[in-house]
């Protein structure tokens, strides 16, 4: 009696049964948990609590385990769903123990739906913080990222020897206004989305895009053995020529509007960068740099890559290039340009990111070509 009397001011909803499954005996928890009176319960199947797939099972296994002694559910205990008088269900752990020597058997059940609830919320604020990561991530520099996170305050940075690269369509704006706007945005999105993976193969950094202009960065960052800036240079010259082969890819697709080109532009110099927003977070660059390379762009040549006097200086050993001359450059005054034709192969690119980067090999200087091309 002791034991029934412990028993039965458990929290949990009891329920006593006899091999067949019918109700002998309950605690005052089941009747407030499932809305039934004592007496609606004693003499019925145990089934009336549950769902018809589970009392179906739970007939099933009292059956096999008098005919064979296997005990599938004794001793076990397994999440269901319980039906309520009211016909309203709610998820629990059912649990079944046989009652020694009285050929009787105790069953629990544990509404579990708060327990649910708070698992529920758990995972929608992870799944929510990865998704917030994801974006971050998506806008942000890595380490920049990184930092924001730890210390939400102002991030301003300078950095120097960064490799800027911007990219334009030549002629959009008179293409677009015979255009619809889905075909414009189309036609962008496949455009960028091919410059995109380049972006990540190369671990680059791109920045933004201003209607059809792209823009482009070496990692910056002060930490990184690529410090001289030539590293981070040699990747965004490759990554601007393979913008010219990914366009002439995109050409052979016979775009409906006709054909693309593309001017490119690259400077390296110092920059100051930072995360400008709180809500639409932007991680941007100013500086000379910045500027030339916007100029080397704008006053470039469709379908080639447009560098500085520096350029040529850090990766020459690697790149061949096209002496073009003097340009007036706004606010530079007369400054030697080149264009940049091929690179050398290398048998392995691989991906860089801040803490895994490579450098190509160095060619002889005897290699280098003659007075047209550096």
């Amino acid at each position: 009696m002791l034991l029934y009397s412990f028993l039965f001011t458990a929290f949990d909803a009891l329920f006593v049964i006899n091999d067949q499954g019918i109700i002998q005996q309950v605690n005052k928890t089941s009747t407030r948990v499932f809305g039934y009176d004592e007496d609606e319960f004693v003499g019925n199947n145990i089934s009336m609590i549950m769902t018809n797939d589970v009392g179906r099972q739970h007939d099933q296994y009292l059956d096999n385990y008098m005919r064979t002694g296997i005990k599938k559910m004794i001793g076990t205990q397994r999440e269901v769903t319980a039906q309520r008088k009211d016909k309203s269900t709610f998820p629990c752990i059912l649990g079944l123990s046989q009652i020694e020597g009285e050929g009787l058997f105790c069953g629990f059940i544990r509404d579990i739906t708060s327990i649910l609830t708070v698992q529920k919320r758990v995972m929608m604020a992870e799944a929510e913080r990865e998704a917030a990561d994801s974006l971050l991530h998506n806008v942000l520099p890595e380490h920049i990222a990184h930092r924001l996170k730890v210390d939400p305050g102002h991030i301003a940075d300078h950095y120097d020897n960064t490799t800027i690269c911007f990219a334009d369509i030549c002629g959009f704006t008179d293409r677009a206004t015979k255009m619809t706007p889905h075909d414009v945005v189309a036609m962008l999105n496949d455009l960028f989305s091919r410059f995109d993976k380049l972006v990540d193969h190369y671990g680059l950094n791109k920045v933004k895009t201003i209607g059809d202009c792209y823009m482009v960065t070496s990692i910056p960052s002060n930490e990184l053995a690529e410090l001289d800036g030539r590293a981070g240079c040699q990747r965004v010259c490759r990554f601007a020529l393979d913008l010219l082969k990914a366009v002439t890819e995109f050409n052979m697709t016979g775009p409906q509007h006709g054909q693309v080109e593309l001017r490119v532009g690259i400077a390296i110099g110092s920059v100051v960068a930072g995360v400008v927003g709180t809500h639409r977070f932007l991680f941007d660059m100013w500086g000379d740099a910045v500027n030339v390379a916007a100029r080397m762009e704008q006053l470039g040549v469709p379908s080639q890559v447009q560098v500085t006097r520096e350029v040529v200086d850090s990766v020459s050993n690697d790149f061949s290039f096209e002496c073009r001359g003097k340009l007036d450059v706004k606010g530079k005054g007369l400054m030697e340009t080149y264009l940049l034709k091929s690179a050398k192969d290398i048998s392995r690119i691989r991906r860089s990111s801040v803490l895994n980067h490579w450098k190509p090999k160095r060619t002889p200087p005897a290699s280098r070509a003659n007075s047209t091309l550096i």
